[in-house]
C-alpha cells in the first residue's frame, strides 16, 4: 500500500520541565524582591501608611507573578476576571429560528458544538445554513454587516472538512456561498485531525467544521485486513485529536485574544445486546461530548408526500439541547424544511413563522381577538394575516425575532 504523506504541523512542544523551572526561578526572584526583610522596610519602601499592609503586599506579589508569567507564556496567558465579565458572548445564527431561540441567539462564538442524530435528521443542512448566516457577519464583532461599526470589517474564514466525501455542491449552494469556503476531503482520521489542528493554529481560520466523526477512519484500520478486529482505535485517535484541538484553540486565544469556533457532526448507532436502558451510542468515544459546549440531538424528519405519494412536499424535524454551557439546556423545538416549490417558499427554505407567532403571543407581543389583532403597533384583521406577513416581509420578521431573542437573552 502506498505510504501516507503526513500533514506538516508546526511542532509546538517544549521542554516542560525546563520551562517550569525557569518560571519558578523568575517568580521566586520576583517574590524575593517584592518582600522586604522587616516591617519597617515594608512601610518605608512600598506600603503606604494607613492602609492594610497585607492587602497591598498581596496585590504587589500578584502583579509581580503576573508579569513574570506573561513574560514567559504571553500577554494573554493570565487575565483578570473583570475582562471576562466585560466580554459579550457573540452568537452565530443558524438561519433556523427555533434553533437560534433555543441557543439564545445562535451558536456561541469561540465554542465547540456537536450535532448528533440518526440518518436524515438535517445535521449537515444545519451546518450549511450556519455557514450561510456566518458569511453575512463581520468576523471582528460577529454582528451582521448592516449593523457592524468596525473600522475594517471582514468576512469570516470558514473551513469545511468533508470526512464523508458526500458534499452536494448544488444543495449546499442553496444555503451558502461555497466559493468562499475552504473544503478538504481527507483520506484517514489522522490526516483529518492534522489538517484541522493546522488550520486552528494558523490563527486565520474563524470557523472549522468536521462532518462527521463517525466516518473518521484511523490509518491502522485501513492498513490492516478487513477481518481483523481493532477495538477502540477510533476512540483513541479521536480522543488524542480533540485534546490537541483544545491546546490549539487555547494557544490561539493566548496569542491573539480570539478563539475559533469548532463544529462536529456525529451519528447515532445502537449498542449490541442492550435489553434495558438507552441502547443508543455515538462513534468515537466520549471525548467529543466532554469537549463540546453544545451538544444538540437532531430528530429524524417526518416526510409529507404529495397526493400521489411520489414527491416529498416538506419534512418536519426536531431537536433537543442535551448539553449547553452557553444557554439553557434540555430544551427543544420543531421546524419544517420545504422539499418542493410553493407560492411563498422555495426548495430548501425553512418554515417556522408559526413558531414565531406562537412565542410572540406568549410574550405578549400579540394582542386582540376576533377581527382585530395587533403586533408591534401594526393592526391586522385576522391572526393568520400576521403569519402571512411574517412569511412575505423579511424586515418585519426580523423585527419580531429580535424582540424574541432579547427576551431569552435577558432571561425573560
Amino acid at each position: 500500500m502506498a505510504s501516507k504523506k503526513k500533514i506538516p504541523v508546526e511542532d509546538t512542544s517544549t521542554d516542560t520541565s525546563a520551562e517550569a523551572s525557569e518560571v519558578a526561578q523568575t517568580i521566586s526572584a520576583a517574590v524575593d524582591d517584592a518582600v522586604p526583610e522587616t516591617t519597617a522596610d515594608v512601610l518605608s519602601s512600598r506600603i503606604k501608611p494607613g492602609y492594610d499592609s497585607r492587602s497591598q503586599l498581596g496585590a504587589l506579589l500578584s502583579s509581580e507573578i503576573i508579569a513574570a508569567t506573561m513574560k514567559t507564556y504571553g500577554k494573554k496567558s493570565l487575565i483578570q476576571g473583570s475582562e471576562i465579565k466585560a466580554r459579550k458572548v457573540r452568537r452565530i445564527p443558524t438561519g433556523v429560528f427555533p434553533i437560534d431561540f433555543a441557543l439564545e441567539g445562535g451558536w456561541a462564538q469561540g465554542g465547540v458544538h456537536t450535532l448528533i442524530g440518526h440518518k436524515s435528521s438535517c445535521k449537515t443542512t444545519v451546518l450549511y445554513a450556519t455557514i450561510g448566516e456566518a458569511q453575512k457577519l463581520c468576523a471582528e464583532c460577529w454582528l451582521y454587516m448592516d449593523r457592524c461599526i468596525c473600522k475594517r470589517p471582514r468576512e469570516p474564514v470558514i473551513a469545511y472538512i468533508d470526512v464523508e466525501g458526500a458534499l452536494d455542491a448544488a444543495w449546499a449552494s442553496r444555503f451558502c456561498d461555497l466559493d468562499k469556503v475552504l473544503i478538504s476531503v481527507p483520506e484517514y482520521a489522522e490526516q483529518t485531525l492534522s489538517i484541522g489542528e493546522a488550520l486552528l493554529r494558523s490563527g486565520k481560520c474563524d470557523i472549522l467544521m468536521i462532518d462527521s466523526i463517525a466516518f473518521l477512519t484511523p490509518a491502522k484500520e485501513i492498513e490492516e485486513a478487513i477481518e481483523k478486529d481493532l477495538m477502540g482505535v477510533q476512540a483513541r485517535v479521536l480522543g488524542k485529536g480533540v485534546r490537541k484541538f483544545t491546546a490549539a484553540l487555547n494557544s490561539v486565544m493566548t496569542d491573539t485574544g480570539k478563539r475559533p469556533t469548532l463544529f462536529f457532526t456525529n451519528q447515532i448507532r445502537m449498542k449490541l445486546g442492550v435489553m434495558f436502558g438507552n441502547p443508543e451510542t455515538t462513534p468515537g468515544g466520549l471525548a467529543p461530548g466532554f469537549m463540546s459546549w453544545t451538544e444538540m440531538k437532531m430528530k429524524t424528519g417526518k416526510f409529507k408526500m404529495d397526493d400521489l405519494g411520489e414527491r416529498p412536499l416538506y419534512a418536519d424535524f426536531g431537536f433537543s439541547l442535551d448539553k449547553s454551557k452557553s444557554s439553557t439546556a434540555k430544551v427543544g423545538y420543531d421546524f419544517r424544511m420545504m422539499l418542493s416549490e410553493s407560492e411563498s417558499k422555495s426548495l430548501g427554505d425553512f418554515y417556522f413563522e408559526d413558531f414565531i407567532l406562537d412565542h410572540a403571543e406568549r410574550l405578549g407581543l400579540v394582542s386582540g381577538g376576533g377581527t382585530s389583532w395587533k403586533i408591534l403597533g401594526e393592526s391586522f384583521g385576522k391572526k393568520s394575516e400576521i403569519e402571512k406577513r411574517l412569511v412575505a416581509d423579511p424586515i418585519f420578521k426580523r423585527m419580531v425575532t429580535d424582540v424574541l431573542l432579547k427576551s431569552v437573552q435577558q432571561g425573560a
